[in-house]
């Protein structure tokens, strides 16, 4: 998925719902706020006042942006699972 085609769909979703699971490699700084480069997480993506929270459950790490392009400079969305 594409960066454009990933923020939109994430953008629409959040707005639907308040949370957003996905499958996402992270793609920043290794070690940055605990993310290894190249890893492979499961996580869960929260929107609220203004702010998008990126939560990967499994290792218990957080990782706050100010908006869904931020989030995606380091992160490569692979899949997204909608909580119900």
């Amino acid at each position: 998925m594409n960066r454009e085609k990933a923020r939109e769909f994430l953008e629409k979703e959040l707005r639907k719902r308040p949370t957003v699971k996905a499958s996402a490699i992270f793609t920043g700084k290794h070690g940055s706020m605990g993310f290894h480069a190249g890893r492979f997480y499961a996580v869960t993506i929260v929107k609220r006042r203004g702010e998008v929270v990126l939560i990967a459950p499994d290792d218990g790490l957080k990782c706050p942006y100010s908006s869904i392009n931020a989030m995606l400079n380091n992160w490569h969305i692979l899949l997204v699972i909608f909580e119900r």
